[in-house]
Parts: structure tokens; sequence; C-alpha cells
């Protein structure tokens, strides 16, 4: 039974390493690839691969297999140089989870390379048929080196540990393959000129470029715009943009007019599932410039509801900022400058403002494409929101059940319903969506009291960055308040 199994976790370790999955990540229990024998899985016997040293070993039918410990300080790249007579020696990567982690690139002879993040590692030598293994045993060489990623930053792999994003600065970055996302954060005071560069190496990590996308987010988590081919992105910081731009490296990144908030940048490894190819890992490099407006624009109103007729666009005023770069382009800023109406769905001028969507009320004659840093580029959004929510009727004619009927309103697309035991719907409250306008609330309690309010809305695209659709709902007020028991 002993040998069987080792049969079969031999087996499927060889089949794991001769299958060039070039990154992909094989999600697996190390105990389903780590051999069996005592001797191999003792954590004394477990041996420290040290970095630019040649170590030998041997594998015999009393000990099929061999572990070494890998210990990274920070993320980089990792290459494991294995050698054994007639391709008899195999190998597998595990992490401190367990988890099996495949080389990516074109691996050469005995040589394996990772992309990961800091950590401790277990690398398994064994033998790939073990029933090859004589009484004479396999002898085999390992070694291996790591180059650092140098990255800034180790653990900013998700939104809420996003890490702040440095302004004219040059540092580095590096996704993994059991790490390939990285956030970072950025607060604008007012509106402003934001420019993201990413650099990927085509040479420093020996491989061909990296395929990375950048996609900026809003506080919301509404994802405005996304870069994926390489782009060429020009930087006012001119000495900036002498030391970035350097020969072998490849752009992406974003440039968006953006107004005071919080936003987040996300590099992730691009894994498009219609190409053959696999996804790349690395480090990268990365620029962020900011460039507050020399004017900004502020409206007498910001929504109104939908009437079916042209609504009057609102009133602008003008704050402007003459230590502003390029303010002296186009000052002064007046309010009338700023008569030009952009439908947001299309990124196309409008004559009025009237159906369900944003408007961007901006400069005049100013094309929708295309960035300046001087104030022309300032805009205010005006939003047309669906009609206030109306409850008909709430009946309550089973045990924990009641049945909502709302008016219908034929420019929305939705209702969204909810129910509480507190008239500030803060208690046991409940949330429903529904395209219908009679619902059915169910798992109530009995003779308990519940307040219930309803609002419409309308799903709309909204290009908030130009030619880049973010589909949103738009809602209007919530309906008044009403109560009923149930029964």
């Amino acid at each position: 039974m002993q040998v069987r199994k080792h049969k079969i976790t031999a087996f499927i370790c060889a089949v794991i390493l001769s299958v060039n999955c070039l990154g992909w990540h094989v999600e697996t229990m190390a105990s389903s690839f780590v051999t069996t024998d005592d001797a191999a899985n003792n954590e004394d016997t477990v041996e420290e691969l040290e970095f630019g040293k040649d170590m030998e070993g041997q594998l015999s039918p009393a000990l099929s297999g061999k572990r070494y410990r890998i210990q990274l300080k920070t993320s980089g790249k990792l290459t494991v140089y294995l050698t054994g007579k007639q391709k008899e020696v195999t190998g597998c990567l595990t992490d401190q989870n367990g988890s099996v982690w495949n080389p990516v690139g074109e691996a050469k002879k005995g040589e394996f390379i990772y992309q990961l993040k800091s950590g401790t590692y277990h690398y398994q030598v064994r033998a790939a048929k073990e029933s090859e293994i004589q009484q004479s045993g396999l002898d085999y060489a390992i070694s291996a080196k790591f180059q650092s990623a140098e990255a800034k930053y180790e653990n900013n792999s998700t939104r809420e540990k996003a890490a702040k994003l440095p302004l004219k600065k040059i540092f580095y970055g590096h996704l993994a393959q059991n790490d390939p996302y990285e956030y970072y954060k950025i607060t604008l005071k007012r509106m402003s000129f934001l420019e993201v560069s990413i650099n990927t190496s085509v040479a420093e990590m020996g491989e061909a470029p990296e395929s990375f996308e950048v996609s900026l987010y809003d506080k919301k988590g509404r994802e405005l715009c996304s870069s994926i081919s390489p782009d060429y992105i020009h930087t006012y910081d001119e000495n900036a943009e002498d030391e970035y731009n350097e020969s072998g490296w490849i752009m992406n990144g974003v440039t968006e007019v953006l107004e005071a908030g919080t936003y987040y940048i996300r590099v992730r490894v691009y894994d498009d599932k219609n190409s053959k190819e696999p996804p790349r890992y690395g480090r990268y490099k990365i620029h962020a410039s900011m460039y507050p407006l020399a004017a900004s624009i502020k409206l007498s109103r910001y929504s109104a509801e939908y009437t079916g007729k042209k609504i009057k666009p609102p009133k602008v005023f003008v704050k402007e900022y003459p230590k502003a770069m390029y303010y002296d382009d186009r000052a002064p800023y007046e309010p009338e400058d700023y008569c030009n109406i952009i439908n947001m769905r299309y990124s196309e001028s409008a004559k009025y403002i009237k159906d369900i969507g944003r408007y961007k009320i901006t400069d005049q004659g100013i094309s929708t494409s295309g960035y300046r840093v001087d104030g022309s580029y300032a805009y205010a959004i005006f939003t047309v929101t669906p009609v206030q929510g109306k409850i008909n009727r709430l009946t309550s004619k089973k045990p924990g059940r009641i049945q909502v009927l709302c008016k219908k309103d034929r420019q929305s697309s939705g209702y969204e319903i909810q129910i509480a035991r507190d008239k500030k719907f803060k208690k046991s409250r409940q949330t429903i969506d529904t395209k219908k306008t009679k619902q059915t609330i169910k798992g109530l309690s009995s003779g308990k009291k519940y307040y219930i309010r309803v609002r419409n809305y309308k799903a709309v695209e909204t290009e908030y960055c130009f030619l880049y659709g973010v589909k949103e709902k738009i809602y209007g007020k919530w309906s008044k308040a009403k109560t009923i028991v149930c029964k």
C-alpha cells in the first residue's frame, strides 16, 4: 500500500512539472505531492536552500524524496536549478499553506523560474519514477538564486490594504503568482489632472514583457477606467520623464481629470481567457503625477427629477486658482464659459438636459477627448433621477409575509424596497431589488410592526472617463414610509 502511494504521488508531481502551465496556480494540498517518507517530512531533516550555494543529494529506496526550505524576505524572482541523471529527478514547490506553484516563463533545461511574494517555501526533490530508484540511488544537484523585486510595498493586495500613492516618485511594485494584485490610494483635495504610468520590464527579469492591467476606482468601488495595451503617456515633469522613459520599458497607465475625492489604482496581471498565452508575472515601475486645475466650478443644484420635459441647466459658479499650472493659458474663467453639456451616456454634446442619467457641465467648445491642466477642463456633474417612489398598498394575508405594491414608473428599470422594524430603517433592515411592482417579503415576525419604503432606479451606462462606460443604477428619492403589522 505504501509503495502504491509513492507511485501515485510521484506520477502527479511529474505531470504537474511536465505540463507547461507557465504560472497557473494548482490549488491542492501539499500532502498530495510531498513524500510520505517520515525521514523526508521530518523538519529536522529539512535543509535550508541557500542562494548561490551548490548542494548535492541522493535519492534511494529508503529516502525517495528530499525537502528544502526556502526563505524569501521580500517578493521577487526565484530560480531553482535542479539536475539529475537522464531527467530522472523532478521537484515541486509549495508554500506555507500547502499550495503547489508551477514555474512561469520558458524554463530552460533544469531551470525553474517563479515570481513569488515574501514567505517560507519548500522545494521537494524526488524521483520522476520511483520504480527506477536503484539500490545505488539517484544523484542530483540543486541550487537557487533570488532577485528581489525591490518593491516599495509588500502587503497591498486588497483595496482595504491599499498603499498611499506617492506623487512624482518612481518606485517598484511586484505582481507575484500568489499575489497578483496591488492597490494604491490617492486623495484629491480639488479637481485635478491625475496621471499614473506603469512600466513593465522587457529584459530585466529575463522574460517577455508582462501584460499588466491598470484600473481606476472611485470610493464606491466603481471601475472608472482601465488600460491594458501599452500606451505612451506624457509626463509634465521633464526630469521625471527623462528618468522614467528608459529604453526597454513598456508603458501602461491612466490619465484623467477627476473630481475631489478618494480614488484607488489597481495593478494586476491581465489574464486573457481567450488567449493561448499564459499570464505574465513580475515587477513594474509606477509613477504618479497630480496637477490641480486652474479653476473649479460649483452648481446651484446638482440633481432634478425626470419630468419628460427639458430641464433648465443649473447656474455655474467659478473659483480660480491663479497659482495653478497653465492658469494664464485661458484666464480669466467666467461662468458663461461653462455652458457646454455633455451627455455622459455617450460622451457627446447635448443641446439640453432631459433624460435620466448624468451630464457634465463644462467649458464651451471643449471636446470630450484629450486633457489639459488649465481651468478649461473643470466640470461638475448634474444628475437627472427617476421620480420619487410610491407605495400603493401594503397587505399581510399570511403569517410572516407582507405584500408590497409599488406604483409603476415607465422610466425606471427597477425598484428597491426596504423594510425595517424602526422608522430610521436601522433595526432588522432588509433590502429587496426587484423588476416587478408587486413583491412578497417572507420570513417576518408575526404580530410585529414594520416600516416599508421604496425608491425607483434606472440602470444606465455612464462614461465617467472618456470612452469607458460604467454600469450603474441612478436612484430616485425614497417614498414616504408606510407601516403595517405582519399577520
